[in-house]
């Protein structure tokens, strides 16, 4: 018996790998226009971002500004001019002239509770009154007031205000005090009613008028007081023209 070998294998060739092909991507212009449009866009909107961030933190809106401007100066307030000195006589008596208020003050020195103003001074004055007579002592002289009292003149001065009466002294030329009376009698009876200052004002009210003086001669100085003489107010006459 004839033996057969096997027939000898045939080696296997694996096949040959395909060779991996790369797809190639054709890019127009206009592509290319779009991107950059795009990447120009996204740029600017974060460089707008980031300013508008910027300027939300480091400046303050309108209504924040208008509040900064009534916020109060960190300086200091200026001072206020100083007042004056008023010029008093060597009887320590203001001096008043024409056009110059006087007033009695609350203890503060400064609050009103009335006040009243030189507004014209008469010497030689005549008389209106039809019940009229000559002058006692030589001369008359009249002062004109403008008059205001406050709410609170009763409570804090006593009484009603009074510019007539015996309050008033009359000191010559020579700085003597007269012993005469100047309000005589014949003074109440020069002046008709309506041109003569009340003797009574009383508080929140506004007078004017005339006060009637009778004198010895017109270039002396009439001194008014409401406490008793310790302090007042004087109106020179010497210096008016008429006098």
């Amino acid at each position: 018996m004839t033996s057969q070998q096997p027939a000898p294998q045939q080696p296997v060739v694996p096949p040959e790998p395909k060779s991996a092909t790369t797809p190639v991507i054709t890019l127009k212009w206009w592509h290319l226009l779009i991107t950059v449009v795009l990447v120009a866009a996204v740029s600017v909107g974060c460089t707008l971002l980031v300013t508008t961030l910027t300027k939300t933190k480091s400046e303050p809106s309108a209504e924040q500004k208008a509040q900064q401007s009534f916020e109060a100066p960190d300086s200091k307030p200026e001072e206020e001019p100083e007042i004056p000195q008023a010029e008093t006589s060597d009887r320590g008596f203001l001096i008043k002239r024409t056009g110059d208020e006087s007033a009695l003050l609350k203890q503060d020195g400064k609050t009103r509770v009335a006040s009243w103003t030189l507004t014209g001074i008469e010497v030689g004055a005549t008389c209106t009154s039809s019940y009229a007579e000559p002058p006692q002592n030589g001369h008359y002289v009249t002062l004109s007031f403008d008059v205001n009292t406050y709410e609170d003149l009763i409570q804090v001065h006593g009484y009603p205000l009074s510019l007539t009466g015996n309050q008033w002294q009359y000191y010559l030329a020579d700085g003597t005090l007269w012993n005469g009376t100047p309000t005589s009698t014949s003074t109440y009876s020069c002046l008709a009613d309506t041109d003569t200052l009340s003797n009574q004002i009383g508080a929140s009210t506004q007078a004017s008028g005339k006060i009637v003086f009778d004198l010895p001669t017109t270039d002396g100085i009439l001194a008014f007081s409401d406490d008793g003489w310790r302090s007042g107010w004087e109106y020179p006459l010497k210096e008016h023209p008429t006098a």
